[in-house]
């Protein structure tokens, strides 16, 4: 049997009587990242609906998984879903997949209009362990992912060649991961990485045609959708 550890740093964040659940989540990512694909697949030459996902909470600790469905390329607004649920577990980093993508995937069941792509607002394998709620996403799902964050987990990236060229690789363990992206010079740079069934370099290629803020839009009308959700029913 495999003995599953967890980085000191992030041991800290567990209660005791939790870390044996945990070290089971690992176990389970783990061999959840054995499936990821970095490869373009085949349907992303047909892209024609995109979805940006996101969760906002309620004062509770309830939260919202939304989903808003966009025309490409229009960046149309076409629907939007959101299931409500009590996460199991809390915020702990590089676990966000276990405490967001099971609201997401329940509401990704109500949609009439599924995508062809989904942007999520999180890592794909720019992750320690290369599995993120992105790749988490595209797994159960089975679709092309995208993951978008907004902070910088892991990794490092060249500020000069970011400053000159408004990208630049991140890179891990002597590894390109993602991609620090300025989507203007106003906004401080998000972080791209795929999530499962397209490359690093079509991950940065397709968000770019999604944005016009700092952030992409269905991620973004996402966003504000699940907020105004969560604020209409307080």
């Amino acid at each position: 049997m495999v003995c599953i550890e967890l980085e000191p740093w992030i041991e800290k964040q567990i209660p005791p009587n939790l870390v044996d659940h945990f070290k089971n989540l690992r176990k389970d990512q783990l061999a959840l990242q054995k499936r990821v694909i970095i490869e373009d697949h085949p349907s992303l030459s047909r892209i024609s609906l995109v979805a940006g996902c996101d969760v906002s909470y309620f004062s509770n600790g309830d939260a919202c998984a939304g989903i808003a469905v966009l025309e490409i390329p229009s960046l149309t607004q076409v629907e939007y879903v959101f299931y409500i649920y009590t996460p199991k577990i809390d915020y702990v980093p590089t676990f966000l997949a276990y405490r967001e993508a099971p609201g997401i995937v329940e509401a990704y069941k109500k949609l009439q209009n599924k995508p062809d792509l989904i942007v999520v607002d999180g890592n794909g394998i720019l992750h320690p362990h290369k599995l993120g709620i992105a790749s988490h996403l595209g797994i159960i799902l089975n679709k092309p992912t995208i993951g978008v964050a907004k902070r910088l987990l892991i990794g490092s990236f060249d500020e000069q060649i970011l400053l000159e060229n408004k990208f630049s690789p991140v890179m891990y363990k002597n590894q390109e991961i993602g991609a620090a992206v300025v989507t203007n010079q106003s906004y401080k740079p998000i972080y791209i990485s795929p999530g499962n069934l397209l490359s690093i370099q079509t991950a940065r290629s397709l968000i770019s045609r999604y944005t016009r803020q700092r952030l992409p839009e269905p991620i973004r009308l996402a966003d504000k959708l699940t907020r105004d959700t969560v604020k209409d029913l307080e």
